[in-house]
């Protein structure tokens, strides 16, 4: 079953376009997100153990990105790079958002209807646009 064709804005590029279903980004941010989510996922792969700094610091990106591959839980930080906390309580964890203590909190509250809202979230999606913004905009030179 497929949903009626939807005109929305692009999260990262701000551009319009059309979608079927809950995309947030077009389809030309979406290729460009994964592509730099190949790059990490490969630049680890290479160099197992690195920290988040050496990644970016090697790929020159900034550490929201990574910060969002862990949170979508598309990568595991292994080692003890302590770089990403639970948003609830701050504890070190190696990707998503939550501890396993407040992960069942968590769960609760969404099933209930009552999502937790968190500035590190929104300062971290800040970032990624920012940087995809400038990323694209240096492409069009």
């Amino acid at each position: 079953m497929s949903g009626a064709a939807i005109k929305t804005v692009c999260s990262l590029c701000r551009k319009s376009f059309t979608t079927t279903g809950m995309r947030k980004v077009c389809p030309v941010c979406d290729n460009n997100m994964e592509d730099y989510f190949q790059a990490i996922k490969e630049f680890i792969r290479e160099n197992p153990g690195t920290s988040v700094a050496v990644v970016c610091s090697a790929l020159n990106i900034p550490p929201a990105l990574v910060k969002y591959y862990l949170r979508q839980e598309r990568l595991e930080l292994v080692g003890g790079d302590s770089f990403l906390k639970c948003i609830k309580c701050q504890k070190s964890i190696s990707s998503g958002r939550y501890c396993k203590q407040c992960e069942s909190v968590a769960l609760r509250a969404e099933m209930s209807g009552t999502l937790m809202d968190s500035s590190d979230e929104k300062h971290m999606q800040k970032e990624v646009t920012l940087f995809h913004t400038k990323r694209t905009l240096g492409k069009k030179k």
